[in-house]
């Protein structure tokens, strides 16, 4: 989908620097759009990290209750390996998808 998030975190980052870069803005407005600015660098940095770390972690907690399923009683057993079955097979191309898969586990 476009704009991509970072993308849309990018142009909230150039508009905000055009305006700093404008005459006559009081020098609380320039530390608070400062600010700003350096929040948004805080959330892209995070943003282009957190994917990898959701798969990482789904993959790792899919292994885990892949490992512990026998020991549990035989409805949830089976429920937990199916889950760990079609999980394992799903691409985590999206944020999102990535967000609620690691809820649910």
């Amino acid at each position: 989908m476009r704009p991509t998030a970072a993308e849309t975190l990018e142009s909230a980052d150039r508009l905000l620097r055009a305006i700093l870069a404008e005459a006559g803005l009081s020098a609380d407005t320039a530390a608070s759009i400062t600010s700003v600015l350096f929040m948004l660098k805080q959330v892209r940095v995070g943003w282009s990290t957190r994917l990898p770390f959701l798969a990482d972690d789904n993959q790792r907690m899919l292994v885990l209750l892949a490992e512990l399923a026998p020991d549990l009683p035989a409805p949830l057993s089976a429920e937990v390996m199916a889950r760990c079955v079609l999980t394992s097979a799903e691409p985590l191309l999206a944020l999102e998808a990535a967000d609620e898969l690691n809820a649910s586990l």
